[in-house]
């Protein structure tokens, strides 16, 4: 658990890059007197630049571990966001927000992968606990840009550096905290009691689908505590091992196990699938952030300066969804949870346009960013279900590429803007959330058990 939380912090102030950008819009937008367009822009910089290569930092880890990449991933994210308020060029100031971007993308691939092995067997729950970091990153992100602007303006934006400095030297320090150990390695926890065959009996239940129980007890009556109240209910120890032989299971969890696709062209299309909704919901959530603050500055003619405490209300209700969205998924599978998040975004964004600010829109935010966010740790250990191969690969998608291409919505809202004005953007992000909500149904249809994601 030690390693899990370092890993989520070393994950929160890494995304504090990526949360900042955001409460820096309408300053930046005053400053260099930016349009719209030009705006959305520089969100598109910091997406492509933090997902596009990610798969690459993702297939680099699996090949070979790079722990290397987490501190300086923190380190870069946190320069890049520092030299923003003193640059005297738009190019100048694209390029800070493309080096930011890098070291989010060095730090994600190699740190879920690190995360996953940690889990055990509570995938959902304990990816959970490294993506809240993440999710807290960037509502802090915004939060702790909106003080140093309000304390000091652009130019205090230099001592952004400090968090990404002080934990890469964390991270540094503790190299063998956030290292796995020989048995994470293998995709066991550092220090779990696992025999061998145990561990056999745990790689074929991986690879067929079918969850397993505690180890087979080695002493006393021969089964485990499971089996021996299963044999008191009538049915014998033998009867309820494992297929695999080597382990007692729960019938309900073996009921509950995951219907992952079968053959290459089966787990493709799901993985497509998946791909098209956080595609979806990236171009929600950065469609959102990036509009809240020009929304409440433009329309509402609230304060710049305030703006960024709204973002940090939606994205730090997100950290909070992110950690029901993981048990969540434990119980009910992936697609249920995706499809009840965007059916309550509907209504929730139709209340918003509408609420005229002041309270009632801060509780909105809340929901919203509550309800969107609830999937994020959902869809990446999905995504590791179905490449349980290549988990580094399959994060740099999930996290990196899908996340990453919510940039080229926002920059197709910004054209919107300029042309039809901002309340069109949230009309666009609703028929966004509807279509999330139509491929949920369909993954919920054709793979129902998709998602209970115990490996």
């Amino acid at each position: 658990m030690s390693r899990l939380l370092l890993l989520s912090w070393g994950h929160l102030v890494t995304d504090m890059a990526q949360g900042a950008l955001p409460a820096l819009l309408p300053v930046l937008k005053q400053a260099f007197v930016l349009s719209y367009a030009q705006t959305s822009l520089l969100v598109l910089v910091s997406n492509v630049a933090s997902s596009v290569i990610q798969p690459l930092f993702g297939y680099v880890a699996d090949r070979r571990p790079a722990r290397w990449l987490m501190p300086a991933g923190c380190l870069v994210a946190g320069i890049g966001l520092a030299l923003t308020g003193r640059l005297p060029w738009f190019a100048l100031l694209l390029a800070a927000v493309a080096i930011s971007s890098l070291g989010v993308a060095a730090y994600h691939p190699e740190g879920s992968r690190e995360a996953n092995l940690a889990s055990g067997t509570r995938k959902g729950s304990g990816m959970a606990v490294f993506s809240v970091g993440g999710n807290l990153g960037f509502g802090l992100g915004s939060l702790f840009m909106a003080w140093l602007l309000t304390m000091g303006g652009p130019q205090a934006t230099v001592y952004f550096l400090l968090p990404g400095l002080l934990t890469a030297g964390l991270l540094t320090f503790y190299w063998s905290r956030v290292g796995s150990g020989k048995g994470a390695l293998r995709g066991i926890p550092a220090g779990s009691p696992v025999s061998a065959p145990g561990e056999a009996a745990g790689k074929a239940g991986r690879v067929s689908g079918i969850p397993v129980g505690p180890p087979v007890s080695t002493t006393g009556s021969g089964v485990s505590p499971v089996g021996r109240k299963q044999a008191g209910a009538g049915t014998t120890g033998r009867k309820e091992a494992g297929p695999d032989g080597g382990r007692a299971f729960d019938p309900q969890a073996y009921a509950a196990a995951p219907a992952v696709p079968k053959g290459r062209r089966g787990i493709l299309a799901a993985f497509s699938l998946l791909l098209v909704y956080i595609i979806f919901r990236s171009w929600l959530h950065a469609g959102l952030s990036t509009y809240i603050p020009l929304y409440y500055t433009d329309y509402l003619h609230g304060d710049p300066h305030v703006a960024g405490y709204f973002v940090s209300v939606f994205l730090l209700a997100g950290a909070l969804g992110t950690l029901l969205g993981g048990p969540l998924t434990d119980v009910l599978g992936a697609p249920r949870v995706m499809a009840g998040s965007m059916a309550l975004l509907i209504p929730l964004i139709y209340l918003f346009q509408r609420a005229g600010g002041g309270f009632a829109s801060l509780a909105l935010l809340a929901l919203i960013g509550m309800s969107l966010i609830s999937t994020f740790s959902t869809t990446i250990v999905l995504g590791q279900q179905l490449m349980p191969h290549n988990k580094g690969l399959a994060s740099g998608f999930t996290i990196g590429f899908g996340v990453g291409m919510g940039g080229v919505g926002v920059t197709l809202l910004g054209v919107l803007a300029d042309h039809l004005g901002v309340p069109a953007v949230f009309t666009v992000l609703n028929l966004l959330a509807i279509g999330g909500l139509l491929l949920a149904l369909f993954l919920a249809c054709r793979f129902p058990r998709a998602a209970e994601i115990r490996e």
